[in-house]
């Protein structure tokens, strides 16, 4: 990631900062503890040597609106999960 731009966050372990654009990493099988969003749901993408997967936005919909349903994240993020929610509707 540092060849791209990017530098590890340091208090959040799987987030990357740069080009004003942070990028998280996440296990599949933790989204898929998440939601019912499986592996042959995601989008493959390919940025030089580096393959990863994608998501839709309504699959990041999912995420958020069920991360509501999380105790910690509502008291935490509420606003801003219901923030994005807002702005992935306005975009489908």
């Amino acid at each position: 990631m540092p060849s791209l731009g990017y530098e590890i966050d340091a208090t959040h372990w799987q987030e990357f900062n740069g080009h004003d654009i942070p990028i998280s990493i996440l296990k599949i099988s933790e989204i898929q503890k998440l939601t019912d969003i499986y592996a042959s749901q995601f989008k493959k993408e390919k940025l030089e040597s580096i393959e990863y997967y994608n998501l839709s936005l309504n699959q990041y919909l999912d995420i958020y609106k069920k991360g509501l349903l999380n105790k910690y994240r509502k008291q935490k993020k509420n606003k801003e999960d219901k923030q994005k929610i807002l702005l992935i509707k306005q975009h489908l």
